[in-house]
């Protein structure tokens, strides 16, 4: 004999997915207050602690060597043919030449810290001010708006961290100018700065920039040069 009975169609993946957070999402809702927040604020709070912890752990490496700090992502890229040698190069794929600050022009030092931070020596590696100045441009140009990033942010994002545009790295980025700011004197930090930015024509730090725009050395630049 065959027995009939009634058959019952067993949830796919999906609806059992929608099942389960519909079940979390009720067992949330008959939660108090207090333990809401406290749900909702526990990620949160392990988040902001743990992400400029576990950074600094992978970063601190390069942080602690002033050359790895300078010039970690400036590798550049160089072509040979099959006789190694080189046809194309772009970028910057040679040990950078690191002028001491005596060494560069002292219009170009303050055109730099004049035009880019001016309150560099008095922060302790970002700028409050700077910050808000960046949020509510940001929010009234439609997110086309500054940085608002120091001399020492811009160090760190332009030679540890990536330049995407998103919250995590911009936190990022604060925790490790810090870091920065607290392991180097601010005359060191722009040494660093002016030996490594990128100045546009593959011209990596000051002094290539120097020679590259005026077929000068870094000491020599003018005012408006420096400008």
């Amino acid at each position: 004999m065959v027995r009939q009975g009634r058959y019952t169609k067993r949830p796919n993946k999906a609806q059992r997915s929608r099942y389960f957070f519909r079940r979390q999402w009720q067992n949330f809702q008959s939660f108090s207050t207090r333990k809401k927040i406290l749900v909702i604020a526990t990620p949160i709070a392990a988040f902001l602690i743990l992400t400029p912890i576990i950074t600094y752990l992978v970063l601190a490496r390069d942080i602690s060597d002033p050359e790895r700090l300078m010039n970690r992502n400036n590798t550049g890229v160089q072509l040979v043919d099959k006789n190694g040698e080189v046809f194309f190069s772009t970028g910057s794929n040679k040990a950078l030449k690191r002028l001491k600050l005596s060494e560069i022009s002292d219009y170009a030092e303050q055109a730099v810290v004049s035009s880019e931070d001016k309150n560099f020596y008095k922060h302790g590696g970002f700028s409050v001010r700077a910050l808000l100045g960046a949020v509510v441009s940001n929010v009234t140009s439609g997110g086309e708006g500054g940085g608002g990033s120091t001399l020492t942010q811009q160090l760190v994002k332009n030679t540890l961290l990536s330049s995407e545009r998103s919250f995590l790295r911009k936190y990022q980025e604060l925790f490790m100018a810090m870091a920065v700011d607290k392991q180097y004197t601010k005359d060191e930090i722009l040494d660093m700065y002016l030996n490594s930015v990128l100045y546009g024509e593959g011209a990596f730090g000051i002094d290539e920039a120097a020679h590259t725009y005026f077929n000068k050395p870094a000491s020599d630049l003018d005012l408006a040069e420096s400008s």
